[in-house]
């Protein structure tokens, strides 16, 4: 069974904001889709998924503030 490629915590934030997805995000770093997050989480860092969310919520807030 091949060994799962290490990523640093600086790698991963890089790949956070490059890639849109975690599916785009596990083709570019060679893992599988269900792996992401927990990799990301690991090093805890926010996966690319987790932050788009967030940008979407700081818009949203941000929109709505009186």
């Amino acid at each position: 069974m091949p060994s799962k490629p290490q990523f640093s915590a600086e790698q991963l934030e890089r790949i956070g904001r490059i890639y849109r997805s975690n599916t785009d995000a596990a083709i570019a770093m060679g893992i599988n889709v269900s792996s992401v997050t927990r990799t990301f989480r690991k090093q805890g860092v926010l996966s690319p998924n987790e932050r788009r969310q967030r940008e979407k919520s700081l818009a949203f807030e941000e929109k709505h503030r009186r």
